[in-house]
């Protein structure tokens, strides 16, 4: 993803992806922390840290089209942002569990606690768009190291989504979709959140 790429709607109109995320990162964090208020939860912007995960497999330019979007559209400071890899936080979580909650059957139906010390982890994180794939080992005191670097590719499920448009596109034609889609935009996201 280049710094300057732009996104497409489904009418065809194009706007730079950072203005589009950098707007949906704004609408979330203006939710979180008008919830917090209305929970009467004290928020202070340079207490706060944000974190943006991001898939494993993205570029160097991704991450800086992400970090622009979330300074510089969604207000974020700099010195508050981290950008993390998905299954790299997904590991950070699962090594936080408690040991009940990370016990499993085993050989000859004992529970063993998959993060004991020394133990191997490999977590897959199937999105919409990628699969995201981390292994870590962990250490005597809980920390986590990497056996292998983080990686994955662009298998998520949205492949099948577009997969199952095109098939739709083949049996009813391309100009009845495009009515569609320009006749019915909400139904259209309906359609394609749903499937």
């Amino acid at each position: 993803m280049m710094l300057y790429t732009t996104v497409e709607d489904a009418n065809g109109r194009h706007l730079p992806a950072s203005l589009v995320f950098g707007k949906s990162m704004q609408f979330m964090k203006d939710h979180a922390i008008k919830n917090l208020k209305e929970a009467g939860v004290p928020y202070k912007e340079d207490d706060t840290k944000w974190v943006i995960t991001i898939p494993a497999i993205w570029t160097d330019r991704a991450k800086v089209l992400m970090r622009k979007a979330a300074t510089e559209v969604a207000g974020i400071s700099a010195e508050n942002l981290t950008i993390a890899l998905e299954p790299e936080c997904a590991a950070i979580y699962c090594s936080q569990l408690t040991r009940q909650q990370l016990e499993i059957d085993g050989d000859g139906g004992k529970l063993q606690y998959i993060a004991a010390p020394d133990s191997v982890l490999m977590l897959v994180d199937m999105g919409g768009g990628t699969v995201d794939v981390t292994t870590v080992r962990v250490g005597k005191g809980g920390q986590l190291e990497h056996v292998q670097m983080s990686g994955g590719g662009p298998w998520g499920g949205m492949r099948i989504d577009d997969k199952f448009f095109t098939m739709l596109r083949y049996l009813i034609g391309q100009d009845v979709v495009d009515k569609f889609v320009t006749e019915n935009e909400m139904d259209y996201f309906d359609l394609r959140m749903d499937f």
